[in-house]
């Protein structure tokens, strides 16, 4: 019974959210920040894209892109969202959360993690999407 409760606490120990000790504050403003990211990743998906499906759309919103794949030649008919969430202590650090959301008529929406960046590593934040979002185009055929 010892050895079972010592497991039991020692996966919670790590299971628990370990706060940030980062003493490095995010110096610039973020909105502006988030805002030339999502531009950077808009035309990186606009000018890699043709290489692999055909975009119909793009659409930005407040921290969304909502990208509209229509190709006809491969089947592909869907809706990939990728989305640029934070909190408010990923502001005051300069973090954000990338995840991609893919819905197509008649199959369940399904999420995909990018990951946790920092707000200006924008190289490799575009690398990421745009790998990870072949991943999601194709991931439902």
């Amino acid at each position: 019974m010892i050895a079972s409760s010592e497991r039991y606490a020692k996966k919670s120990k790590e299971s628990a959210l370990k706060p940030i000790r980062s003493t490095v504050m995010f110096q610039g403003k973020y909105k502006e920040e988030l805002q030339k990211t999502m531009d950077i990743v808009e035309k990186a998906i606009e000018d890699e894209s043709w290489k692999h499906f055909i975009v119909d759309s793009i659409l930005g919103g407040n921290n969304n892109l909502k990208v509209r794949i229509d190709d006809q030649e491969q089947g592909v008919e869907r809706i990939v969202n990728c989305m640029f969430r934070h909190h408010h202590t990923d502001e005051r650090y300069g973090n954000i959360k990338i995840e991609l959301v893919t819905t197509w008529l008649k199959i369940k929406s399904k999420l995909h993690i990018v990951g946790k960046f920092h707000i200006l590593d924008r190289d490799v934040i575009k690398e990421k999407i745009l790998k990870d979002i072949l991943i999601c185009v194709k991931e439902i055929r």
